[in-house]
C-alpha cells in the first residue's frame, strides 16, 4: 500500500479533473444510462455538481493521481466524488484516502452508481453501509464506531 498519498487542498484545473473522471467513470455511466457517453452533457453536468472549494487533489509522490470533491455539513461530511486514475485502483490509494478522510469526520455518506459493484464493495470493505437508494445510486454511509452488527441492532 502506498505510503506517500496524501490529499491536498491546491490549485487544480477542473477540465484535468473532467478528464481523470472520464477515465475512470465512462464504463459506469455508460451502463447507467444505457447509451454511449455523451461528452457535452457529461462535462455540463459534471462542472455543474463539481464544488471547486471542496476539490482536494489526491497525489502519489507529488503526481496527480484523482481527486475527492468531499463537503462538510452539518451532519457530517458527504464526500460527492471520488475519482483514482485507472492506473492507479485497486493498491490502496482509496484506503488510504478513506483513512484520512475518517480521521477527519465522524460521519461520511456518499452515493455509488448501482452499475459500478466495484466501487460499492470497496465502500462495503470500508465500513460503508447502505441507507438509501434512487433509481441510479446506491446511497452509503459510515459512521464512527458503528459496525454492521452494531447497525442491525439498532434497527431491529
Amino acid at each position: 500500500m502506498p505510503t506517500e498519498v496524501t490529499v491536498v487542498t491546491r490549485t487544480h484545473d477542473a477540465e484535468e479533473l473532467y478528464r481523470l473522471f472520464r477515465s475512470a467513470m465512462d464504463l459506469y455511466v455508460n451502463a447507467a444510462r444505457g447509451t454511449l457517453w455523451n461528452d457535452e452533457r457529461e462535462r455540463a453536468q459534471f462542472l455543474t455538481q463539481l464544488a471547486p472549494a471542496s476539490v482536494q487533489l489526491i497525489l502519489l509522490k507529488n503526481q496527480v493521481i484523482g481527486f475527492i470533491d468531499f463537503r462538510a455539513g452539518d451532519n457530517g461530511c458527504l464526500l460527492h466524488t471520488m475519482v483514482i486514475a485507472p492506473e492507479w485502483q485497486s493498491s490502496g490509494i482509496g484506503s488510504a484516502v478513506l483513512r484520512q478522510l475518517k480521521a477527519k469526520s465522524d460521519r461520511i455518506s456518499l452515493a455509488v452508481l448501482k452499475t459500478n459493484p466495484r466501487a460499492r464493495h470497496f465502500y462495503e470493505q470500508a465500513g460503508f453501509r447502505e441507507c438509501g437508494s434512487t433509481e441510479h445510486h446506491c446511497q452509503m454511509a459510515w459512521v464512527s464506531g458503528v459496525t454492521m452488527g452494531t447497525e442491525r441492532n439498532r434497527q431491529s
